[in-house]
């Protein structure tokens, strides 16, 4: 599996020396994984259905255990990601906005760390 890289809250290209860098492995599927969290459900409109439910599951009147399975869902849909060892999840109930982290292992074993950030 290999993807380009990408970078930053507008998840713009990343060139260096004007070449295209190329990721592989687990940090491809770090990557994978950071654009699956940040699929909205509803924002594709081929498939409503596709993506993360953050208004029905995470950030609405939901219970932890609700939201920690979204997550774990969403990890979990990317190709090669095969187990979520941790979770750590804070959601602020004053501004909404659900930060953390979680570990998960890809097929090879290779741990793969996520952050979860900037999700209101």
């Amino acid at each position: 599996m290999s993807d380009f890289q990408i970078a930053g809250p507008e998840r713009d290209l990343v060139f260096v020396d004007g070449d295209l860098i190329v990721l592989r492995g687990p940090d491809a599927r770090r990557q994978r994984i950071d654009i699956a969290l940040h699929h909205m459900m509803g924002e594709w409109f081929l498939d409503e259905n596709a993506g993360t439910d953050y208004f029905g599951k995470i950030l609405g009147k939901s219970r932890d255990l609700t939201r920690r399975a979204e997550i774990r869902r969403r990890i979990l849909s990317v190709p090669g990601a095969v187990e979520v060892q941790s979770m750590q999840l804070v959601l602020d109930p004053r501004t909404r906005a659900l930060s953390g982290t979680a570990t998960a292992l890809d097929i090879t074993g290779a741990p793969i760390d996520v952050v979860v950030e900037g999700i209101q």
